[in-house]
């Protein structure tokens, strides 16, 4: 039997330019599963809806934000299901938005905050 992959949704760095520099979105999740994590947007692909698609769209949903630029990202994301016994491929992206864009949090997060590489790295 050959093991089977999925691919079903999306990862998105969030990013804008402050004083120069590139600042990372963090958004920590409230709710029940993985409460208290931080982490980048990420979302379910939709039917009818491409992996770019779903990134802009988790990304006004989860954020408020507006995308001005969105470029795949030189990775995916892989993770092996014990339970389904399958490969899950996470296409990866990069969002850039406007420095002065506001955030507004859906009911899915609790906070955000905008942070270096190093600093992203460490949370």
């Amino acid at each position: 039997m050959n093991l089977r992959i999925r691919c079903n949704s999306i990862a998105a760095f969030v990013l804008k330019k402050e004083r120069g520099h590139a600042k990372h979105l963090l958004i920590r999740r409230a709710g029940k599963r993985l409460r208290g994590h931080w982490q980048m947007v990420a979302g379910k692909i939709e039917k009818r809806e491409t992996a770019w698609q779903a990134a802009l769209r988790e990304i006004g949903e989860e954020t408020g934000l507006k995308v001005r630029e969105l470029y795949a990202a030189d990775t995916l994301e892989l993770f092996y299901s014990v339970r389904e016994d399958l490969i899950d491929v996470t296409p990866v992206f990069v969002a850039v938005v406007d420095a002065k864009a506001r955030v507004r949090l859906s009911d899915e997060h609790d906070a955000f905050a905008w942070l270096t590489a190093a600093q992203a790295a460490k949370t």
